[in-house]
């Protein structure tokens, strides 16, 4: 037979408060530990570059610094020059990916404008199979102004014809990404094409 043991309310209690204080010192512990190893595995995972210098017959190492640095004329220039392959170079008249190429590179209401542009020239155009592509890409950057020259070629039925057009770009500075490493942003294109 087992004999019943009666626990007062005041031991129960009692009781209850002793496994909560062990819980609560357990779990400050659990917290310190956590955060030691969170703060470990960020100094792992993010340690300051070395610099070795094999310059002059021996090694020299410099412990670096992680900057950004802001895009120069020449990086501006390459820039443009992939954002316009991107944004003018069409195959089998599949226009929905020229969206989906540039949409790192521009900002939303670039974007936006451009698909407006789209729905409404594919509202009044019916040629279909269309191929575009760039050719003599020159870019001209300064202080004041990005410029770009360059051929479309417009292939419809195999037939090229050759449209020379200048675009003058509105660009801002953005955060580097993975997508964007010159942490440049196009919003804005004026197109002045030749007849």
């Amino acid at each position: 037979m087992i004999k019943n043991k009666f626990i007062s309310p005041i031991d129960q209690w009692y009781g209850i408060n002793k496994e909560l204080k062990l819980f609560k010192i357990v779990t400050i512990f659990l917290a310190i530990i956590c955060s030691t190893m969170a703060i470990t595995i960020s100094l792992i995972l993010n340690p300051a570059p070395i610099i070795i210098d094999t310059a002059q017959g021996g090694r020299k190492y410099f412990i670096g610094k992680r900057t950004t640095a802001p895009p120069s004329q020449e990086d501006v220039k390459i820039f443009l020059a992939e954002f316009i392959r991107l944004r003018y170079e069409i195959k089998n008249g599949q226009q929905q990916n020229i969206i989906k190429n540039i949409l790192p590179l521009s900002t939303e209401g670039y974007v936006a404008a451009l698909k407006n542009e789209m729905v409404k020239d594919q509202s009044t155009s019916q040629i279909t199979g269309l191929d575009q592509y760039t050719a003599n890409i020159e870019v001209i950057v300064n202080e004041k102004e990005a410029l770009a020259k360059f051929d479309k070629i417009v292939r419809f039925n195999g037939v090229p014809l050759i449209v020379q057009t200048e675009a003058s770009f509105q660009i801002i500075k953005d955060s580097p990404s993975v997508w964007n490493p010159y942490g440049i942003l196009v919003n804005g294109v004026i197109e002045h094409e030749t007849k």
